[in-house]
């Protein structure tokens, strides 16, 4: 009984996350378009072109222009420029009509993550800017399908990885402890790993492409995703692995040499999920390889954490030998602190690369789940510690606390589902309010609203032992973007601005790191000079 209400609690909880909403988010972000948005041209431009702020994948890439009839007026030729695998662009047909056109696009951010969005723009100037529509950019939001495929394999992996290092390190009997119970579990998990693994490739198709289950199951389309994304090359190389893993686990299970196999299944698996960290947010870290150690790190370690918790459940029985019940438990709560540390090392590691401020870890649907893994997580910790103080006290047997913590992790996969195809915490750091004091004893406080690509207000406050500094003659922005060479540019506030105390307008031109330097003139012409460092969001 304790069993099936677990599995009912555990259902009950997958049905009301598949009930909350998830915002669309982008991944890759456009840093300059021509022609740019809204922008009117005399003439007819030759080409479009899109450059965005990371590589993009060939696969699925798309860049059409239409007149405001909805008629394409491309000469169907988008392509990746030669020079720069961050640049989409196409040719337009010769002697376009004056009029109101939109650019619509679709690619695979290097992250393996697709965007898509519309540009407008006009040519010659009859009917003014009435018929532009808005721009737009959007991103894939997670259905029911991916978090299904995705957590299927989450929780397939931990459950081998967790039988066979149970049996190897964590159980205090015989050598190498193998029952009936764990041979079903190694054929349940690799099992589901295959479904997932193998389902995995039309649920790809259906993100990059945006078309159905029945339209992506498609040779040509399923082709187009295996030759020319990232996810490709690591699927097929995960079907290899899983080819390898079945001719693992048959020995294991039939074979007199059961450790020698064991051991050689746990690399199989640690392999599969390295593999993983090959596409996702991992990928583009400020240093890709730490970044992808980290995310491997990370995976593995509550892959190992959580499957053996249900290992330990399903095998360990007090009434077979009570010393080595306790042991066992026992022996299991000391590398249980160390996956746990791991995790929490790693899971800040990331946190700091993807969640710039506070306001990306409470606003964003990113920084909402990573919220919500820190919470289960205390608790897991919480309940383990409890078990761990039962199985000194050897008092009592593990009851529904060991239950509640496996359920809680298989939570924990469902959240890592989700988080794979959300945009990280650097979509939306908020506005900045930044203060910083000069050696002259200055103090400047520097605000940004909304804090993203495009057009945003500016506002500086300068103080001094308190006071507001009122004989200031100017103040001059000078925004110079730290991820890419793009130039300056500049902000001005004049005696009115300052006067009136209203922020002035600028543009951030793309998202990511950038200098503001702040430089104040007085009446007396003395300067008051500043850096700051912000972070700017795409949305």
């Amino acid at each position: 009984m304790r069993i099936k209400q677990a599995l009912q609690w555990i259902l009950f909880v997958f049905i009301m996350l598949f009930s909350i909403p998830h915002p669309s988010f982008a991944h890759a972000y456009i840093v300059k378009s021509t022609p740019q948005e809204d922008e009117v041209l005399q003439k007819a431009p030759k080409d479009v072109s899109i450059q965005f702020d990371e590589e993009i994948q060939p696969g699925f890439r798309s860049l059409k222009v239409l007149d405001q009839t909805g008629k394409r007026v491309d000469r169907n030729n988008a392509h990746i420029n030669k020079k720069s695998k961050a640049i989409l662009e196409a040719s337009l047909k010769s002697d376009l009509p004056d009029g109101t056109y939109t650019i619509q696009w679709n690619v695979i951010s290097s992250d393996g993550h697709p965007v898509n969005g519309t540009i407008p723009f006009q040519i010659g100037k009859s009917g003014g800017s009435a018929g532009l529509s808005q721009a737009t950019t959007n991103g894939y939001t997670p259905h029911a399908d991916m978090i299904i495929i995705r957590w299927l394999f989450y929780i397939s992996c931990s459950l081998l990885i967790g039988c066979l290092f149970f049996s190897l390190y964590v159980y205090k009997g015989t050598p190498f402890y193998f029952s009936n119970t764990s041979k079903r579990i190694l054929r349940y998990s690799i099992q589901g790993m295959f479904i997932s693994i193998v389902l995995s490739l039309p649920l790809q198709t259906t993100i990059d492409a945006g078309v159905n289950w029945a339209s992506a199951i498609n040779f040509s389309m399923l082709l187009e995703t295996l030759k020319s994304t990232s996810f490709g090359m690591v699927w097929i190389l995960q079907i290899a692995l899983m080819i390898i893993l079945y001719f693992i686990t048959y020995y294991i299970i039939h074979s007199s040499a059961k450790q020698k196999w064991a051991y050689a299944g746990i690399l199989a698996v640690l392999a599969i999920l390295a593999s993983k960290s090959f596409i996702g947010h991992a990928t583009t870290s400020s240093n890709k390889w730490i970044g992808i150690t980290m995310d491997f790190l990370h995976m593995s370690s509550a892959a190992l954490w959580i499957g053996s918790l249900l290992a330990m459940v399903l095998l360990l029985r007090k009434k077979d030998n009570e010393l080595i019940y306790w042991l066992t438990i026992q022996r299991f709560s000391y590398w249980g602190a160390a996956f746990v540390t791991v995790i929490v090392g790693t899971g800040i590691y990331e946190s700091i690369q993807f969640i710039p401020t506070l306001n990306a870890l409470i606003s964003t649907a990113y920084g909402q789940i990573i919220i919500a893994k820190s919470v289960l997580l205390l608790l897991m910790i919480g309940l383990a510690l409890f078990n761990f103080l039962r199985g000194r006290s050897k008092n009592k047997t593990l009851g529904p606390t060991i239950w509640l913590e496996f359920s809680f992790g298989v939570i924990v996969f469902i959240l890592a589902a989700i988080l794979t195809n959300l945009p990280t915490g650097l979509a939306a750091p908020g506005d900045v309010q930044q203060t910083k004091m000069t050696e002259d004893g200055y103090s400047i406080t520097l605000h940004i609203t909304p804090n993203k690509i495009g057009k945003n207000e500016f506002k500086v406050d300068i103080s001094k032992r308190g006071a507001k500094v009122k004989n200031l003659d100017q103040i001059t922005l000078t925004l110079t973007c730290l991820d890419m060479d793009m130039g300056d540019n500049t902000v001005q506030f004049t005696r009115k601005d300052l006067t009136s105390n209203k922020p002035v307008t600028g543009v951030l031109s793309m998202a990511g790191k950038w200098k503001v330097h702040v430089h104040g003139i007085t009446k007396s012409l003395q300067s008051i000079d500043e850096d700051f460092t912000i972070t700017a969001g795409s949305q």
